[in-house]
């Protein structure tokens, strides 16, 4: 959605809630993604020493430990796309109805909590690959695979990130349904 439709589509009360739990979203993805540039600021800087001081026997399966962190990396990936797109479409994940009724049961309106419900979850899983190419690095592994899994962490924070035209979708959704 372009700024022009955004503003004649909504009214001002809105704008502002939206506004305001963008701030908060986009702190806590700063957070999230500021996390990687700290593993790359100790890699680039420390790597070397601070792999001098784990010991690891020669014999530790790398390779496995390789092929685990893959597989553990393309899941986590997976998990947040589809995490993010079921819960902003509106979908159960089976939590109880007390903890749907906790969270909804706030003094805000439902489009924000929904959006903050989706989109929480998979910007936090979107980091984790960087973290599993920092242990493969402080256990042995090249720094290639740290910079490889660090780079694919940094695109789904990209992508992960919060969107208003999201909020403004969930919004209209809202007002369709006759809720707003």
């Amino acid at each position: 959605m372009n700024g022009l439709l955004d503003r004649e589509e909504i009214e001002e009360k809105e704008r502002i809630e939206i506004e305001k739990e963008l701030r908060v979203l986009w702190f806590f993805w700063a957070g999230c993604f500021g996390s990687l540039l700290v593993l790359l600021l100790m890699c680039a800087g420390f790597g070397e020493m601070l792999r001098e001081n784990i010991e690891v026997r020669p014999d530790f399966p790398i390779n496995m430990f390789k092929s685990v962190f893959i597989v553990a990396g393309i899941l986590s990936l997976a998990l947040a796309y589809f995490l993010r797109r079921r819960l902003l479409a509106g979908k159960s994940i089976g939590l109880g109805n007390k903890a749907v009724e906790m969270l909804f049961s706030a003094n805000q309106p439902t489009y924000l909590l929904k959006y903050r419900y989706g989109i929480y979850p998979p910007m936090a899983i979107s980091v984790s690959p960087g973290f599993y190419g920092f242990v493969l690095f402080m256990v042995g592994g090249d720094a290639l695979i740290f910079y490889l899994f660090l780079i694919i962490a940094a695109l789904s924070a990209l992508y992960h990130r919060p969107k208003k035209g999201e909020i403004i979708t969930l919004l209209q959704k809202e007002k369709a349904q006759g809720q707003g």
